[in-house]
C-alpha cells in the first residue's frame, strides 16, 4: 500500500480587509511513521518587505510555538492521536496546534497526497520548491543592510544629542510607528529604508500604497512637529520592475515632506548629514 502524507499550508494575512496573504508555514504529517514536520523560513524579510508595520517579534513567537507543539507530539505519539490526525488534520491543527482566533497566522485546509517512493526530506524539499519557501524574495534583510550602510557612514561622527535610533511616532490616535534613525536639524528628519527589490508589480505597489498611506496619516503630527521623511530606497534589479518602482517613486513624492535617497546617493547623504550636525553644539 503506498505511503500518504497530509500538509497544511500556514499563511500570514496582514489584514482581513485586503483579503491577501503570504505563505510562511507548512506542517506536514507523515502517516507510516506517525511524525509531524514544520517548516518554515529563518528569514522573515518576504513579509517585511511587503507591509508596513509588521510585528516581527509577535510572528517568530507564534512560529516557535507551533514547531514546539510539533516535537511535542512527535515525542509522545499514541494511537488516539494518530486516528484524530486520520480523521481530520485541520481539526487537529485547530485544536492541539494553532486556534482559528483570527490572529494574523491561519493554517487552510489539509491536502492529501501519496508519497510512492520518495523519502520524506524529498518530499519537504518538493513542498518548499512548491510554495517557494526558498525563492519567493532574498533570504537578507536588504532593508537592514542598507539602514547598516548608512548608519557605518555616520556612526561615532556625529553628535549623538540631535541624532536617535528608532525613533517612535504617534499618530492622531495614538498608534505607533518606529523609525529606524532620525535626527534634528530644525526640522525632525526621519530615515527609513525602502526595500523595492521584490519579485512583483503588486509588491512593490503594496509598499508604496503602505507607506504613501502612513504619511498622510501622520500628515497632522507631521506639520505639528516639522516632520520630513528621509527615504532610503532599493531599486529593482528585474528592469520589468523598473516603470512600477518609477510609479511608486511618484506616488511617494506627492507626500511634501519625503525626500528619496537611492542606494547610489547614500554616502553623499551621510556625508551632508555630518557636515549639519558638526556644527550643533
Amino acid at each position: 500500500m503506498d505511503k500518504i502524507y497530509t500538509y497544511s499550508l500556514l499563511k500570514y494575512k496582514h489584514s482581513s480587509i485586503l483579503g491577501e496573504c503570504l505563505n510562511i508555514g507548512l506542517l506536514v504529517y507523515f502517516n507510516d511513521n506517525k511524525k509531524l514536520k514544520f517548516i518554515y523560513p529563518d528569514s522573515l524579510s518576504r513579509i517585511k518587505n511587503s507591509y508596513v508595520g509588521v510585528n516581527e517579534k509577535t510572528i517568530r513567537n507564534y512560529l516557535k510555538q507551533i514547531d514546539y507543539k510539533a516535537t511535542l507530539f512527535n515525542k509522545k505519539f499514541d494511537s488516539l492521536i494518530s486516528e484524530i490526525i486520520g480523521y481530520n488534520f485541520k481539526e487537529f491543527i485547530d485544536n492541539y496546534i494553532l486556534p482559528p482566533d483570527g490572529s494574523s497566522l491561519q493554517f487552510e485546509n489539509s491536502v492529501v497526497n501519496f508519497q510512492r517512493n520518495y523519502s520524506e526530506d524529498k518530499i519537504v524539499e518538493q513542498l518548499k520548491h512548491l510554495y517557494h519557501f526558498e525563492s519567493q524574495e532574498s533570504r537578507v534583510d536588504k532593508e537592514y543592510e542598507i539602514g547598516k550602510t548608512f548608519y557605518g557612514y555616520i556612526k561615532n561622527r556625529v553628535n549623538e544629542n540631535y541624532f536617535y535610533r528608532d525613533y517612535e511616532i504617534k499618530n492622531p490616535t495614538g498608534a505607533k510607528f518606529k523609525f529606524k534613525y532620525a535626527w534634528q536639524n530644525g526640522s525632525l528628519n526621519l530615515v527609513k529604508p525602502l526595500n523595492f527589490d521584490l519579485s512583483e508589480q503588486r509588491h512593490i505597489a503594496r509598499k508604496a500604497h503602505e507607506n504613501f498611506g502612513l504619511f498622510v496619516d501622520l500628515e497632522p503630527v507631521a506639520e505639528q512637529k516639522d516632520l520630513k521623511y528621509d527615504l532610503l530606497v532599493i531599486k529593482p534589479t528585474k528592469k520589468s520592475l523598473y516603470k512600477e518602482y518609477d510609479h511608486s517613486i511618484k506616488l511617494l513624492e506627492r507626500v511634501e515632506r519625503t525626500n528619496i535617497i537611492e542606494e547610489s546617493e547614500i554616502k553623499k547623504y551621510s556625508e551632508n548629514l555630518i557636515k549639519t550636525l558638526s556644527n550643533k553644539k
